[in-house]
């Protein structure tokens, strides 16, 4: 398919005079070369023009930090806690998988970022090569175990709903709920540590970090490797979104100066964070509670601090249901704002039916469908008073992300939970496994292979076009690929006593998860390959494929 991905937004002081031919306004200062591009495009139906939001619509460094901040701290980094103390029945190693989280988090970072500010390139009139930022994605929602599935499923799509008609609307407004939001969520867990740290129990905390027990295993430990690689894909599930920036990077106020900087500076906060707030547990929460299964330790932990000055075990549960709900609801305003931006990209390349429609950007906000008409008719109007949005890409996010909900919360019942302990479906629990292995681990680990070929084969040319220093890129890509071939390998080796996975109710099998990830892996290549031929059928018959 063929598109234009030069910013094309006219500002007002650089519109034509009344009078002047009609036609595109293309920012002043383009090479000719653009120019020229631009124009054969807006008349080809096959061509596919973007806009770029101008520099005061841009992602600023706070709006970008917010934007990993709503990411990151999801429903995962509460919920993730249990599985990870009770699969492996040891303080110390648990602590170890959440620093094994951070390893990943911080060396992932270092090849994103180097991906991001690299490729694509674009050859300049004296024919030196640059890098041309581009944009380029775990629906977790809080369920209480005392509502019946009816009201799960309504609560997670009207949720669902209002995010993408928020984005389809209004750019501005999504991105200021995503600012407020996550300043919201760092708050939350900062004030964490703080009745953490004033709640510390002495006993507690000198019992479990025992240099000579905090190793030392129990009846329940693991004999195989299983139950350590689920622990390892839930500590990557919280992890997961250090990358959130790459998908937005074409949306970013100057992207080789901001990008980088503060990226690194809030996946290194975030990180800090989810380290303090795990030591906390171990040090209020003992361990015959840690290890329990299917154990709320979010819920233990604010019984154990605001329960101190609450005299209503009620106002408590509803304060942690609360985090959890804030956590999940800036969770998904982030995936979709991301996501739909990463299925218009797919769309750009014309591998799905009806691409020309889902690769385009369409005025669908509120201010242009409701007030537009009664605006004054000036020159500027059409850039002052609308914002383009990928509806239509928002739109195959709303029934993908349905389709998922319903999967999750109908597909295989629901587990019966108290007070102390988390409700979920397997359902929903096969599906955060093949999600994470699938479209997390694997595509890490095809990043860290492809990276470390081009840091340490001997013919690549990649240092000489990276921003980031060669030794560091290296070190990043053999750390990262490391840590994601782990868990890659070792949840298929069966563990002779674990048959099946956690929170599923004893109704997933132990390989279900990885199997539908590779599963619907395999599927993708298969419609690529028939793609490829229905395309060269198409070439050869002078017709042009899924473009309409």
């Amino acid at each position: 398919m063929n598109q234009q991905a030069v910013a094309t937004g006219a500002e007002p002081a650089h519109i034509p005079p009344a009078g002047a031919e009609d036609g595109p306004r293309w920012r002043r200062g383009l090479d000719p070369r653009d120019v020229a591009r631009l124009n054969e495009a807006s008349g080809d139906p096959s061509a596919i023009v973007e806009e770029v939001p101008v520099e005061e619509d841009s992602l600023g460094a706070y709006s970008v930090s917010c934007l990993l901040f709503n990411r990151m701290i999801g429903s995962g980094i509460f919920n993730s806690s249990a599985v990870v103390f009770y699969n492996t029945q040891s303080i110390g190693m648990s602590m170890l998988l959440w620093l094994y989280g951070v390893v990943l988090a911080l060396s992932g970072l270092v090849l994103y970022i180097d991906l991001g500010l690299t490729v694509p390139r674009y050859e300049l009139p004296d024919g030196t090569k640059i890098s041309t930022p581009r944009s380029g994605g775990e629906l977790p929602y809080r369920r209480e175990p005392t509502q019946p599935q009816g009201k799960i499923v309504g609560i997670a799509i009207g949720a669902n709903t209002f995010c993408c008609l928020l984005h389809s609307m209004s750019r501005k407004w999504g991105i200021r709920l995503n600012n407020f939001l996550g300043s919201v969520k760092v708050l939350m867990l900062v004030v964490m540590i703080i009745f953490g740290l004033r709640w510390l129990d002495r006993s507690v905390s000198d019992a479990n970090f025992d240099s000579s027990t905090s190793f030392s295993g129990t009846p329940a430990t693991p004999k195989g490797v299983f139950r350590y690689g689920e622990a390892l894909i839930y500590v990557i599930f919280p992890f997961g979104g250090f990358h959130q920036a790459n998908y937005v990077l074409a949306e970013i106020k100057e992207p080789r100066k901001n990008f980088a900087r503060v990226s690194a500076y809030t996946v290194a906060t975030i990180c800090a964070l989810f380290m303090t707030i795990h030591i906390l547990y171990a040090a209020i929460i003992p361990k015959d509670i840690l290890f329990q299964p299917d154990r709320d330790i979010a819920l233990e932990f604010f019984n154990r601090t605001i329960g101190k000055i609450s005299s209503s075990p009620s106002q408590v549960q509803a304060a942690c249901g609360a985090l959890r709900a804030v956590s999940a609801i800036g969770n998904v305003i982030v995936f979709t704002f991301t996501a739909a931006r990463v299925k218009q990209e797919i769309a750009k390349e014309g591998v799905l039916p009806g691409s020309l429609y889902l690769a385009a950007s369409y005025d669908f906000s509120f201010r242009h469908r409701f007030f537009f008409s009664r605006l004054p008719d000036h020159a500027g109007a059409h850039h002052l008073h609308t914002e383009k949005a990928p509806v239509a890409a928002l739109g195959l996010h709303w029934v993908v992300t349905t389709i998922f909900i319903l999967g999750a919360v109908l597909g295989t019942g629901k587990e019966k939970a108290t007070e102390e302990t988390i409700g979920h479906t397997p359902g929903s629990s096969i599906l955060l496994m093949a999600y994470a292995y699938g479209f997390v681990i694997f595509w890490f680990a095809v990043i860290g292979f492809g990276m470390m070929y081009l840091r340490l084969w001997p013919g690549s040319k990649w240092r000489t076009k990276s921003r980031v220093p060669h030794l560091l890129g290296a070190v990043a890509a053999v750390v990262f690929t490391a840590a994601v071939a782990t868990p890659l390998v070792t949840i298929w080796v069966r563990d002779p006593v674990q048959k099946f996975i956690v929170r599923s109710s004893d109704k997933v099998q132990w390989f279900a998860g990885q199997t539908m990830a590779v599963a619907v892996l395999g599927a993708a290549v298969l419609y690529w390959v028939g793609f490829r031929f229905y395309l060269w059928q198409r070439e050869a018959s002078g017709g042009r494929g899924f473009l309409g």
